[in-house]
């Protein structure tokens, strides 16, 4: 069963479960910022590709610097249960090339839809399908596909590409 990974700010979460969910606050809604209806995730094999996913979510062509980064996840099938629909025909913007294709979104959301995955966000956050990832551990994850020659210099922002390359001579 196939993951969906999704990059959050852990902070406009709370902490316990709130039910109903009318009582969830606007900023975690906030945090699933949509575009033309659809929010962007990544997928993943299992929660041993983790590291895949958080390099995707790390490096977009936008991205000037490396940042900690805090991620949950759901199963594709519970997603599927609940009716969102998923598209993969759309590559990720991602500076790893050879991850663009991990990249789903769902789409035709509505407000019901987003209110259903916001609640299953709850729920993976209350089973401690949380993780996150120190600036540390990024510049590692980046470092390494660097150096594996998978982050072209025409994919990135001048600014990540120069610190890549400082990164790379120091680890």
């Amino acid at each position: 069963m196939s993951l969906l990974v999704r990059k959050i700010a852990r902070g406009k979460w709370p902490d316990e479960c709130i039910c109903p969910l009318e009582q969830l606050r606007a900023d975690a809604i906030s945090d699933l910022r949509t575009s033309g209806d659809t929010l962007s995730v990544w997928k993943i094999d299992n929660i041993n590709d983790m590291d895949t996913a958080v390099l995707a979510l790390s490096a977009s062509s936008k991205t000037e610097k490396i940042e900690n980064i805090s991620v949950v996840w759901m199963d594709e099938e519970d997603l599927k249960n609940k009716k969102i629909n998923l598209d993969c025909s759309q590559k990720g913007d991602t500076v790893v090339i050879d991850l663009q294709d991990k990249h789903v979104n769902l789409v035709r959301l509505n407000y019901s839809f987003l209110g259903i995955v916001a609640s299953l966000i709850m729920q993976k956050l209350k089973q401690d399908n949380f993780r996150r990832f120190t600036k540390s551990q990024v510049e590692k994850l980046l470092v390494q596909a660097y150096k594996a020659n998978r982050i072209p210099q025409e994919a990135c922002s001048e600014k990540l590409f120069q610190t890549l390359q400082e990164l790379s001579k120091n680890k």
